[in-house]
């Protein structure tokens, strides 16, 4: 069952997903053309994009042979609250992106036993998911972590690998939940800054 109760066909095999938004058509013809490089099937690639990118995007991610995905399939999204062109990095548009991701996540895990995550700005040098799925084996969640001088590290949800598991969506529905109660006026916090500090109040 997912969130809703509704049942759904948990499919077994590893995906890979992307999300993209209006300005950024380059970055995701390079990613994909590096998975593809890599030898990624490209049934098996996944991409998240709001309608106002659908014009632009959805020829790209349809020639390369993957799934494209609407974010109101997962979520809620306002009219015009979706960026027309390229957001800077810590911005308030770029901070509400991030934070669909994690809800496109934790929706794909209702449908795909194993779902790797990765911006689009990861350079696929080779084929990584044979070693992700071993790691998945043992451990449900696998992160990149950031070049930080600090111990815990800092998870980067930049390229994430995420096994559907009871610790897994109990973690994305908690970020969400803490997201989502925030008040009307508070100082946007992205998903890294979340996931850093529940780890400083509860590293178990």
């Amino acid at each position: 069952q997912n969130a809703t109760g509704a049942h759904l066909i948990m499919n077994e095999h590893i995906i890979v997903a992307l999300l993209a938004t209006k300005g950024l058509e380059d970055f995701l013809q390079n990613s994909l053309t590096g998975l593809a490089r890599v030898g990624v099937d490209p049934r098996i690639v996944h991409v998240a994009r709001p309608d106002n990118a659908a014009h632009t995007l959805d020829p790209i991610i349809r020639g390369a042979g993957a799934a494209v995905h609407s974010f109101v399939e997962f979520g809620h999204v306002s009219p015009g609250a979706m960026p027309e062109r390229y957001v800077d990095y810590g911005t308030e548009p770029f901070i509400a992106i991030n934070w669909h991701k994690v809800r496109y996540i934790r929706w794909l895990l209702d449908q795909y036993r194993h779902v790797v995550y990765a911006d689009l700005d990861v350079g696929w040098l080779a084929d990584p998911l044979w070693y992700l799925d071993a790691i998945g084996k043992v451990f449900p969640l696998a992160f990149q972590t950031e070049a930080v001088r600090r111990f815990p590290p800092v998870l980067c949800w930049g390229f994430v690998s995420a096994k559907s598991s009871r610790t897994t969506l109990q973690l994305l529905e908690r970020m969400l939940r803490d997201y989502d109660k925030r008040p009307p006026n508070a100082a946007p916090v992205d998903e890294q800054q979340t996931l850093t500090e529940m780890i400083a109040r509860d590293p178990e």
